[in-house]
């Protein structure tokens, strides 16, 4: 079963090349606890159409991808937008 996921996660790794970018990312389930989780995310980018910016490990990006659960939590990536803060 897949879904469409969308959230803001925070980088742990990220590895690829100039065609591809892959690497696990942890997000925040809900507000009324401190439980999080982490996912493992591919996508392409080696079209300069495509949504996905390149991006460095221990960041926050907002992420949205087809979601799939066996095992482990797996993300196709649609759109990868660095959330960066001039502070």
């Amino acid at each position: 079963m897949s879904f469409i996921f969308m959230s803001f996660c925070f980088t742990k790794t990220v590895s690829g090349s100039d065609k591809y970018i892959a690497g696990n990312a942890i997000y925040h389930i809900t507000n009324d606890n401190d439980e999080f989780r982490e996912i493992t995310f591919r996508g392409l980018i080696g079209n300069s159409e495509l949504l996905i910016m390149t991006f460095e490990r221990n960041i926050i990006l907002l992420i949205v991808g087809h979601y799939v659960y066996e095992d482990a939590e797996y993300l196709t990536l649609v759109q990868m937008v660095p959330i960066l803060s001039p502070f």
